[in-house]
């Protein structure tokens, strides 16, 4: 469904942004006192990116909050808090942007400032909308549509076409057909286009989830026409992606692909990724219908590549933040209520005291002073001893709360690390695994074909469960530490075990794989930790060799260690590229020689793994030359 979003209401603004006019405003801004025409300026200036440099938003915006704050100017800061909160919806930092908007609301509120509460309410529900919260949304565009009827008809297109959108996702069909007619009719009364479009659109969709396809058609081939003749390309492709959807369900998969690729052309003027991955998907549902399915997985494939490219965690990761961030600051207020509650209490006691002193020194005879003053020692060494018991304790709490706020933030630090290796690195393996069995099921593919993709489907999942593997020794490591059992076991044997699960990958890569550790060749040392260790620097080592290069593993014995080593004769390492070999971050991981991927956790699960065993792992390389790793373990 298409919306109005960003909608402005007539509100009594010092400064009206145009961007026609921020030349001369920058000019102005050099020369301004810090006073409200300052304050205003920098509204000014930030309203005027909206849509386009968002950095130019909120750093106009931060300026101008923190002008209004120091001289006291609460429309100002208020005006500035709603474009704030317009730059931060642009970014997809939605909590962020509600923060700032509610902040101006409160202002708004309080200054009686109606125009701007409403325009505020609008941006909230959007702000909504982008966060998946439809009920919070509709709530917010009732309360920006009754201030908006005061303003005349005109103001009310925009709060009724989003009304008229998200009652449609929402199911409410009547309300949703309610809205869009009336905002059809304002928008044409008006001569408004563009909203007239909008409004066409949305009835058509409306009528296509009522199963009213002749009405559907009718009203989506009217806003087609509005959308080409004021050259709106995001309304022709709304349409022309909606023709095709009909198209595909009336089984007419010729005119949908058509239709499809018609949006795809049109879209070359613009860019719009949403409707893009659309049309895409449309072309796959087309030439699936047709028994292409060559083609079908192509377009199928274009879709998958152009969603991945605008995936985005970072919304649930922002809340999240966000929620952690209330959480510290919550603790935080806590330290600072104990120590100003002390002081208080301090000063009291020191008021009480001072005054039981005085009145004892008027009324008291100089003869009955001296045992006064002991009185007061002893009750002064009692109030101290209290006071330092008391700041002992308010110490103590604060050191527990900041340990419990360290703790959450690296707790927080390792869920995103888990979350982002999840949502990236497994995503493309299952993927390229699912538009196979996608061609082997339609028996689209030749027994050729078939017998190299299953070897590649062998080392993609091979990968990624040595990643999955990885991931989750490391997680548990992180959380809550490993524990080890160390056994008497057969090095030599191992690493025979290890080779066998990698002897697929090394030859088809046509490497050789030596084990030059004598049999029988036994250490004390967790079985489980040593062999992820080794197999980890094996796969590094087929990973980074190239076809006909060789792989030798050899063990030798020292006074008080045993020494490990994993040699290869591949490509080698640049000194930059080992300092952080062992960092854990995921930009530490290079592609190998054929392109293979990695999360960058191996080399540092395995660090921690050796070091865990009070072993050492380092490694010894020239680019072009090969590397050998080399870990330790102390002779029990």
């Amino acid at each position: 469904m298409r919306r109005a979003f960003l909608f402005i209401l007539l509100i009594s603004a010092g400064a009206n942004a145009q961007k026609g006019h921020t030349t001369k405003w920058l000019r102005e801004l050099k020369e301004a006192q810090p006073d409200t025409a300052k304050v205003n300026l920098y509204y000014a200036i930030s309203r005027a990116h909206w849509g386009g440099n968002l950095d130019s938003v909120l750093l106009m915006a931060t300026k101008g909050i923190e002008l209004a704050d120091s001289i006291g100017f609460k429309k100002g800061k208020a005006l500035n808090c709603l474009s704030m909160g317009a730059g931060l919806s642009g970014q997809g930092n939605y909590p962020g942007a509600i923060k700032y908007y509610l902040e101006a609301l409160k202002l708004s509120e309080e200054l009686n400032l109606e125009g701007l509460s409403g325009n505020v309410y609008g941006n909230i529900a959007i702000a909504y909308v982008q966060h998946g919260n439809l009920k919070k949304a509709i709530e917010y565009f009732n309360k920006a549509l009754r201030i908006a009827e005061k303003y005349g008809e005109a103001a009310t297109r925009e709060p009724l076409i989003n009304l008229s959108d998200l009652h449609t996702k929402t199911g409410e069909y009547a309300l949703a057909r309610k809205y869009a007619t009336r905002a059809l009719a304002i928008s044409r009364a008006q001569g408004d286009s563009s909203n007239s479009a909008i409004a066409l659109f949305n009835l058509s969709e409306i009528y296509r989830a009522t199963n009213h396809s002749d009405s559907a058609r009718l009203y989506l081939q009217e806003s087609a026409r509005i959308s080409m003749l004021i050259h709106d390309h995001h309304g022709v492709s709304y349409c022309l992606n909606s023709m095709a959807e009909m198209m595909v369900n009336e089984g007419k998969f010729k005119e949908a692909i058509v239709l499809a690729h018609q949006s795809l052309s049109n879209l070359e003027l613009i860019t719009n990724q949403e409707l893009s991955m659309k049309a895409y998907h449309i072309l796959y549902q087309g030439y699936f219908g047709l028994g292409n399915f060559r083609k079908a997985l192509h377009y199928r494939d274009q879709e998958i590549a152009l969603r991945n490219s605008i995936f985005n965690i970072e919304k649930e990761r922002e809340a999240n933040n966000l929620l952690n961030q209330y959480n510290l600051e919550r603790k935080e207020l806590q330290i600072q209520l104990l120590e100003k509650d002390n002081r208080l209490q301090q000063k009291e006691i020191a008021r009480g005291s001072l005054i039981k002193t005085i009145y004892g020194v008027g009324i008291i005879a100089l003869a009955v002073l001296a045992g006064f003053l002991i009185f007061s020692n002893i009750r002064w060494k009692n109030y101290n001893r209290i006071v330092r018991e008391r700041n002992a304790l308010i110490q103590d709490q604060k050191r527990t709360i900041m340990a419990q706020k360290k703790h959450l933030e690296w707790l927080n630090n390792v869920k995103d690390r888990i979350i982002s290796t999840i949502s990236h690195d497994f995503r493309s393996p299952l993927t390229t695994l699912h538009g196979f069995l996608q061609l082997l099921k339609l028996n689209a593919i030749d027994e050729a074909d078939k017998a190299r993709a299953v070897q590649q489907m062998e080392q993609s999942v091979s990968a990624t469960l040595m990643m999955i593997e990885n991931l989750l020794t490391w997680g548990r490591d992180q959380m809550s530490g490993l524990a080890l059992t160390p056994i008497n076991f057969d090095v030599s044997q191992l690493v025979d075990e290890g080779i066998q699960l990698v002897a697929l990958r090394a030859e088809n890569k046509k490497i050789t794989i030596v084990n030059q550790i004598a049999a029988f060749a036994w250490v004390i040392a967790d079985r489980d930790a040593i062999n992820i260790v080794l197999r980890n620097l094996v796969t590094n080592a087929i990973k980074f060799s190239e076809p006909n290069d060789s792989i030798y593993i050899a063990m030798h014995k020292e006074p008080q260690r045993v020494i490990i080593s994993v040699k290869d004769t591949g490509i080698g390492m640049s000194p930059e590229q080992q300092k952080s070999l062992f960092s854990g971050s995921a930009n530490a991981s290079t592609a190998g020689t054929e392109n293979e991927k990695g999360t960058g956790l191996g080399l540092a699960l395995c660090q921690e793994l050796i070091q865990q065993h009070g072993g050492e792992i380092w490694v010894e390389s020239v680019l072009g030359s090969g590397s050998t790793f080399f870990f330790s373990i102390p002779i029990r």
